[in-house]
């Protein structure tokens, strides 16, 4: 091989490597992106009705954007509010028990630095799952111990989808749960 085809091939190669690597496909469309398909919602499970309560805390939609202050407050401890663009959440609840609840809240921070600084904050809980790439965070998050898998199934299901990396932030500690180191590589 010539000097000129090896350079060409090598630049062939690195431009092929760049263009498939997960900081090039950062083009994410939010919330549409972190939106489950329909065939995806796991079996037995349906989007929860809105309430009076979920319309007083401004949920107008499920799925949908909610830009209530108080609830988005409520997300985790010391939540800086200026730091988040928007919240998605989607709520699902099984048919024959609405009483109990699976959801996921994607969090759009305003910048990287600005997730990562709220990251620090953060604080595991029982039943949830946290995913992150960029400026996005994901929890995924179930009532009821018995929706470990379904939990499981949704998280795994965007991780793949988006190339989400997973975030194990502290034990909360009123959920009695074991400590776990802070990864966010």
């Amino acid at each position: 091989m010539t000097p000129m085809i090896r350079k060409l091939f090598i630049t062939g190669l690195l431009l092929l490597t760049v263009a498939s690597s997960p900081l090039a496909q950062s083009n994410i469309s939010f919330p549409e992106d972190f939106t489950i398909p329909e065939n995806k919602i796991p079996g037995n499970f349906i989007p929860e009705p809105l309430n009076d309560e979920a319309r007083q805390a401004g949920v107008t939609k499920n799925p949908g954007i909610v830009k209530n202050p108080a609830f988005i407050g409520e997300l985790y401890d010391n939540v800086d509010i200026a730091a988040i663009e928007a919240l998605h959440i989607a709520m699902y609840v099984p048919k024959d028990d609405p009483d109990f609840e699976l959801g996921i809240y994607t969090i759009a921070y305003r910048s990287p630095e600005d997730l990562k600084s709220e990251m620090e904050k953060m604080s595991m809980y029982a039943g949830s799952r946290y995913l992150f790439t960029g400026r996005y965070m994901v929890r995924v998050w179930g009532d009821s111990g018995s929706f470990e898998q379904q939990v499981n199934y949704l998280a795994d299901y965007l991780k793949q989808k988006l190339s989400l990396r997973e975030f194990f932030p502290p034990a909360n500690e009123e959920n009695n749960m074991e400590t776990t180191e802070v990864s966010t590589e």
